[in-house]
């Protein structure tokens, strides 16, 4: 094989697998967090929202790809996924953080 060999490609399946499970348990804790906070009939609204901003922003992501398509620029596609990743997990956590704030203010949450 070549510089890397086996251990190389190992390293790989293992990174994959592993964030595959990571995106997999995230998606399983919004999916969670979405069903105990937005009331029922309000769920299939906020569904759509959901999906509708994904499909716009994985189309953000093919844009970028035929952008930045080439080999020297693959760093720019590399920095942008991690501060967009960066950017949820911030979202997320203030939505999170400010949401049992808020429960804990009005006496309905865990103190």
């Amino acid at each position: 094989m070549g510089r890397g060999g086996v251990s190389g490609v190992a390293t790989l399946i293992v990174g994959i697998c592993t964030s595959r499970v990571g995106l997999w348990v995230f998606d399983m804790s919004v999916t969670q967090a979405t069903q105990e906070t937005v009331p029922e009939r309000c769920r299939g609204v906020v569904g759509g929202v959901q999906h509708s901003l994904q499909n716009i922003f994985q189309m953000a992501s093919f844009v970028a790809g035929i952008a930045f398509s080439d080999v020297t620029q693959f760093k720019m596609l590399v920095g942008i996924s991690y501060g967009a990743v960066a950017a949820a997990v911030v979202i997320q956590g203030a939505g999170v953080y400010f949401g049992r704030l808020g429960s804990v203010v009005e006496g309905t949450g865990p103190t």
